[in-house]
Formats: C-alpha cells, sequence, structure tokens
C-alpha cells in the first residue's frame, strides 16, 4: 500500500475555490468527518436499521418460544417456528447488507466528488499557467509587430488566443463552483459555503496472481455469500423434504419437485453471480493496470520537462536563450506534474471500487 500526501493538491483546491467563491473563509472537515456526514444525508439508512431492530425484537421472541416449543409442544410446531426464525435472521442479514451497501455507495459518491473538485482544481491551474504563456507571447508579438516583422492578422491570433484561453477559464471556474455545491449537498452543508475535506490518496499494489485474487476477492464478498446461503438453505429444505416424504421411495412427490426446481435455480443464480462479478472485477483491474501504465508515463514526461526547464535555464545563462522559453518550460513542468496528479486521484477512486467488488 502506497501514501501519496496530496497537502499541495489541498492548498491548491483551497485556492482555486477562493477564487471561484471569491471568499477566504472555508469550513475544514476530515475524510472521516465528511464521510459521516455524507451517511446522515441517506435516510434509507436510518429506516433499514429501524427495520432490522423489529427483526431482532421478533427473532429474540421466536427464540424464547422456541425454547419452551421442545419441551412442551410437539416436533411439528417447534420445527416450524425454526423455520420461521430462519426466514428473519436472512432477513436481518439481508438489510444488513443493505446498509453496508449504502454506506459504501455514499462513500464512492464522496471520493467522486472529491476527485471531480481536484480534477477542476488541476485544470484552473493548468489554464492560469497556460494564460501566463499566452501572455507572454503576446508581449513577443507586440514587439515584432512594432518592430514590423509580423504581421497584424498574427498579433490578432495572439490576443484571440488569450481571449479564448481566459473564457475557457471562466467555464472552469463554474465547473468547480458546481462541484464544490454538489459536495456541499452530499455533506448538507449551504450551497453557498466553502468546503474543504482533508484526505490522503492510498494506492494499493497490483496482485500478484490476478486470477487467484478475483477468485479469493469474490468468494468472500457479501453479495455472493448471499447467493451462497440462499442456495444452501434451499437444498437443505429439499433434502428435509424429501426425506419425510413417504409417498413413494421411487420418485418425488409435487412439493419435492418444487423443491428441487427452486434449489437448481438457486444454483444457477450463485453461479452467474459470481462469474457476473468476477468478469467486472477483472474488467476493473485491466481499468486500473491501463491508469497505472498512464501514471508511469506520465512520470516519465514530468522528468523529461523538467530536464527541459533545466536546459533552459542554463541556455538562458550562457547568453543562448530567452526568458519566454523559461516560462514555456515551466508551464510544461507544472502540466506533467498535474497530470500525473490526476491519473492517482483516478487510482484512488477506482481502487476503493476493487476493494468492495459490491459497487461494480
Amino acid at each position: 500500500m502506497r501514501k501519496i500526501a496530496f497537502v499541495c493538491a489541498l492548498l491548491l483546491v483551497a485556492a482555486a475555490s477562493v477564487v471561484v467563491y471569491g471568499q477566504e473563509d472555508y469550513t475544514v472537515f476530515t475524510y472521516e468527518e465528511a464521510l459521516e456526514l455524507a451517511l446522515e444525508t441517506f435516510p434509507e439508512i436510518q429506516d433499514l436499521e429501524n427495520a432490522i431492530e423489529e427483526l431482532e425484537d421478533l427473532r429474540d421472541d421466536l427464540r424464547d418460544v422456541l425454547a419452551l416449543t421442545y419441551w412442551m409442544i410437539a416436533y411439528t410446531r417447534g420445527s416450524t417456528i425454526r423455520s420461521h426464525l430462519d426466514e428473519v435472521e436472512r432477513q436481518i442479514e439481508e438489510l444488513t447488507l443493505d446498509i453496508r451497501v449504502i454506506e459504501l455507495r455514499a462513500e464512492l459518491t464522496l471520493r467522486n466528488m472529491l476527485s471531480d473538485i481536484a480534477n477542476a482544481a488541476i485544470d484552473i491551474e493548468i489554464m492560469e499557467a497556460s494564460i501566463v504563456v499566452s501572455e507572454e507571447s503576446l508581449r513577443r508579438a507586440n514587439l515584432l509587430y512594432s518592430l514590423g516583422m509580423i504581421s497584424t492578422s498574427e498579433r490578432r491570433r495572439a490576443e484571440s488566443r488569450i481571449m479564448q484561453e481566459e473564457m475557457s477559464l471562466d467555464n472552469l471556474r463554474l465547473v468547480m463552483a458546481n462541484s464544490q455545491a454538489s459536495l456541499n449537498l452530499l455533506l448538507g452543508q449551504s450551497p453557498y459555503q466553502l468546503t474543504i475535506v482533508e484526505y490522503e490518496i492510498t494506492q494499493s499494489e497490483a496482485p500478484v496472481n490476478l486470477t487467484r485474487h478475483i477468485t479469493q476477492t469474490v468468494a468472500q464478498a457479501p453479495a455472493i455469500r448471499q447467493t451462497q446461503i440462499n442456495t444452501e438453505r434451499q437444498r437443505d429444505a429439499y433434502n428435509i423434504h424429501k426425506e419425510r416424504c413417504h409417498i413413494s421411495p421411487w420418485r418425488d412427490c409435487d412439493s419435492c419437485v418444487e423443491l428441487h426446481e427452486a434449489y437448481a435455480r438457486a444454483r444457477l443464480d450463485q453461479s452467474l453471480a459470481t462469474r457476473t462479478m468476477e468478469t467486472a472485477l477483472r474488467m476493473a483491474h485491466n481499468r486500473m493496470s491501463q491508469l497505472r501504465t498512464q501514471e508511469q508515463a506520465g512520470s516519465l514526461e514530468l522528468l523529461q520537462a523538467v530536464e527541459g526547464l533545466e536546459t533552459a535555464e542554463i541556455n538562458l545563462e550562457l547568453g543562448r536563450g530567452i526568458p519566454f522559453e523559461i516560462t514555456q518550460a515551466r508551464h510544461e513542468v507544472l502540466d506533467a506534474e498535474l497530470n500525473v496528479k490526476r491519473f492517482l486521484y483516478r487510482q484512488w477512486v477506482l481502487d476503493f471500487t476493487l476493494a468492495n467488488p459490491v459497487l461494480l
């Protein structure tokens, strides 16, 4: 597991947001605090918890009755109560899983929003740096125009480029404002409040044996476990009924046939769910592999950009370069550096999905 602290990214988001919102006061939450606030905006969690409490009370009552049944009432009555108790416990498991899925989806939504805000801040900083380069180009164009070395149309193209970039910057700031408003809505905050969430990006290492990793992950997934439990329950119901069926030792009764068909459907559902999750996991791992490759390529581009900046600085010291080349080289370094961070944010979101395949 690699940890990458993005303190500079946090400051980057704050600085970009100040420009968008026109204020310097903002509220800062830790990631855990933000997640807790996000969960409070999902009222269905409380509804499911209330339903679980009612089922748990019913389960306790059934257990009390069952304890008396085996001593005071006929065996068949106790068996019926046991079946009812098993069904209640199954419902509790399903509702508990539903709550967990909602919590995971809430956290995935939070990560996506934080990633969107970070990417918007990256786009804003890149565009601001590009405008600096374009302004320097315009100054050079004006100088050359005054010396009669370029035409009017060439100078106007330099002016037009700055206007287009400034319009793009305004659009990017609007994207940032919308992303901030969406985050505020998720956290139950005012849409006009500037909210910053402190967090760090963690990256898991690629599995050594992907096939084995996928098989183990799917086997441990709660959703797959639920299908397995259902299959076992249908199998046990069929076997118990068949043992008690006295119509004929050579053929099943109608109830046996129905129970066997239900068992077969449960096995099919389990197999289909397993294959579906395995396929989704493999596709997600392939996307992660692509992101890691893009990150590595971006890191190489960053190294080349840094070397280019060093070369430009040396040339300027030796009198073989101009200041504009330094400005342009610094922009290329910033562009490459922020693009690497963009890939890391995407990995951060996808890594959470891979760790919780129920989200696929």
